[in-house]
């Protein structure tokens, strides 16, 4: 076997992984999007129920996903990876059935299930494919390419949703059920981490780990924000623009990533921390939420709409890429997952806030009322992703207080 065999490995490793999220990202934006659409504005179920349906698919996910990160340090990544894809894809099929709030809660909580088991170790693996030097570059490719499928699937789901919704349900159970054959039959068996003893090990020293633990609270904000893309801004979308304009956030999304997110990442290498980048990207966020609550119709909605996945844009490999540094990497399995609390807390809470704020602000006639609290909520957590990026001596604390 030649020197170079293992480095081979990694990069044809990094491509089966790429290869699998591209199946992934497919898969999830042929459903989720669709759910709100189809639940509440066809079959005209309560946007704060439905909201609760996928809150409770965010809570499982990330709730569990502590766990499926350590597991992927005792177990290796790849058994955990595969049977979640598989438990994804089993929930899509009983999402087709569903027909009431019980079917959806069932498949959201298996939805949740299959995603704590493969979330974490999938984002293990990547950091330990891939080189500090390399890994800005890897998340702006990961996030162009799965743009262009998150928009080819909310595409596909939004055209068969014209159909019936349960061919948009079989074909996400299609795309992870092949993402899982792909990683079980091709995906090395790497180990992400040092083998713990105790499955708890990890996650305390990830949990004592104070700096790293206010960067997973600080990161709630902008999970809050992003969410919106899965909850309410399809609704929004849907009653200014029309059902049939729905998938257009993803084309967006796509044209903005491809244009400025991977040529970015390539020229900012060395030149932009990611911590800066993040901190712009959330700014943006809040500014384009403030902006969609004041948008009635389409010339002020859809520039709206572009600040804000600008702001996506910019900040997610930023935020993958802060993450990836400050994590151990005797370890990268439990620090990732509990990287996932900071979605846990956005989900469970966002989800159903944010639709119950969605419902109620249109029956008080105040539409703007619920981008607004949104938006000031992920400004408070810039603030507080600020001070952990920038943190601030003691000594500059207290000479900042004596001129106050």
């Amino acid at each position: 076997m030649s020197a170079r065999s293992p480095h081979r490995i990694r990069l044809h490793s990094q491509w089966l992984v790429l290869f699998d999220n591209l199946l992934v990202i497919t898969g999830f934006y042929l459903v989720f999007p669709m759910i709100t659409v189809h639940f509440v504005e066809n079959l005209g179920w309560s946007a704060t129920l439905v909201s609760t349906g996928l809150a409770l698919r965010s809570l499982t996910q990330q709730g569990l996903g502590l766990f499926g990160g350590a597991m992927a340090d005792r177990w290796g990544s790849k058994p955990l990876i595969a049977a979640g894809l598989a438990t994804r894809a089993a929930s899509f099929l009983v999402l087709a059935e569903a027909n009431n709030m019980a079917g959806l809660l069932l498949s959201c909580v298996i939805a949740g299930i299959g995603g704590a088991l493969f979330d974490a170790p999938k984002t293990a693996t990547i950091v330990k494919l891939t080189r500090p030097a390399e890994r800005a570059r890897y998340y702006a490719l990961l996030g162009m390419l799965g743009t262009l499928c998150a928009s080819g699937g909310a595409a596909l789901g939004s055209w068969l949703l014209h159909w019936d919704f349960r061919w948009v349900a079989y074909a996400g159970a299609v795309s992870f059920g092949l993402a899982s054959l792909i990683t079980l039959r091709f995906l090395p068996a790497f180990r992400v981490g040092v083998r713990q003893d105790n499955l708890f090990h990890g996650l305390r020293t990830a949990w004592q780990d104070k700096p790293y633990a206010r960067f997973v609270l600080a990161t709630a904000g902008y999970w809050l924000m992003w969410l919106q893309v899965m909850s309410t801004l399809p609704m929004l979308i849907s009653r200014i623009s029309g059902k049939t304009h729905v998938a257009w956030l993803y084309t967006l999304e796509m044209v903005l990533t491809l244009c400025v997110q991977y040529p970015l990442a390539r020229w900012l290498a060395g030149r932009w921390r990611c911590e800066a980048r993040l901190i712009t990207g959330m700014s943006l966020m809040v500014l384009g939420l403030l902006l969609v609550g004041m948008a009635n119709d389409n010339l002020t909605l859809w520039p709206a709409l572009t600040l804000f996945l600008l702001g996506i844009v910019l900040g997610d490999p930023a935020l993958q890429e802060a993450g990836a540094s400050r994590i151990d990497a005797r370890m990268r399995g439990s620090y990732l997952g509990l990287a996932s609390l900071g979605m846990a807390l956005a989900g469970s809470i966002g989800y159903i806030a944010s639709g119950w704020l969605y419902e109620h602000a249109l029956r008080w006639g105040l539409p703007a009322l619920g981008w607004v609290v949104i938006a000031l909520t992920g400004f408070l957590t810039l603030l507080l992703m600020y001070q952990v990026c920038y943190p601030m001596s003691r000594a500059t604390l207290q000479a900042t207080a004596s001129r106050l």
